[in-house]
């Protein structure tokens, strides 16, 4: 593997999200799209969200499978947007509108890889869940299970994050074992870029459910709080995608460079 210089924390989360408003002064079309398909999503999560919060306990399995549904179905309709901002940050494309293409294989292996993250991810929370009648022995041993599966589910997560700038730039070596490969030796790097970039869209978010919850109720109080959510959505989720670009750009040797392919042609949504 050729030796790397390691990506500097705190300057690759300023250039992810400098990168994230670029691209959205550039694509501001295809932004106004996405803002548009995470408003009703942002909608249908927000009595999840209160729910959490209001009552962490009584969060049950129901509520965190319809989660993972609303998630797979916002991956679906947004894995567009992602794929767009590693493109643009990796290979300077600009698109002109929102390229949605569900049929091509970029997009397929993309959307795979998101879900499956997504559910690796929740069969941990899982283990955390509502069990009845389950016994004091029991419910430890379960705790360590689900603890460790939790700390397995967030290398590995972390780990292959570059994987997704990999397909999305059609790189030849795109899949886990190379981003698993490249990415050794950096996990606690990529945790903490990753986790510096999205404080400051969670913190926004929390501070809106929480000015929202004391001055209004009901569907003003959604529709309010949707509106600012998804606007956060938009530049978070550009900034994650920028951010991967960055350090697949730092760190990839087995993934391969970027492939300047055709690209799909664009289809509206």
């Amino acid at each position: 593997m050729t030796e790397r210089m390691k990506p500097p924390v705190f300057r690759t989360v300023g250039t992810g999200w400098s990168d994230a408003f670029n691209a959205i002064g550039s694509m501001s079309g295809v932004a106004g799209v996405v803002y548009l398909i995470l408003l009703p999503l942002a909608a249908a999560q927000v009595p999840l969200l209160d729910a959490a919060l209001r009552d962490p306990q009584a969060f049950s399995f129901g509520h965190e499978l319809t989660g993972i549904a609303i998630g797979i179905a916002q991956s679906f309709l947004l894995t567009p947007w992602a794929i767009v901002i590693h493109r643009y940050v990796l290979l300077g494309e600009v698109a002109q509108r929102y390229p949605f293409y569900p049929t091509h294989p970029r997009f397929l292996r993309f959307f795979g890889y998101t879900v499956a993250v997504m559910v690796m991810t929740a069969i941990p929370r899982l283990t955390f869940g509502p069990w009845p009648n389950l016994d004091r022995v029991s419910a430890v041993v379960l705790g360590i299970v689900g603890f460790t599966l939790m700390i397995v589910v967030l290398i590995v997560s972390v780990r292959i994050v570059i994987v997704f700038p990999s397909i999305a730039v059609d790189a030849a070596g795109a899949d886990w074992r190379n981003a698993m490969r490249d990415s050794k030796g950096n996990f606690w790097r990529i945790f903490c870029i990753i986790l510096l970039t999205v404080i400051p869209a969670g913190a926004v978010n929390f501070a809106v459910h929480w000015a929202v919850g004391k001055l209004l109720s009901g569907w003003p109080a959604i529709v309010v709080e949707a509106l600012v959510t998804a606007a956060v959505s938009v530049a978070a989720i550009a900034a994650l995608a920028a951010i991967a670009s960055r350090l697949f750009a730092a760190l990839a040797d087995s993934l391969g460079p970027p492939s300047k392919l055709q690209a799909p042609r664009p289809a509206t949504i």
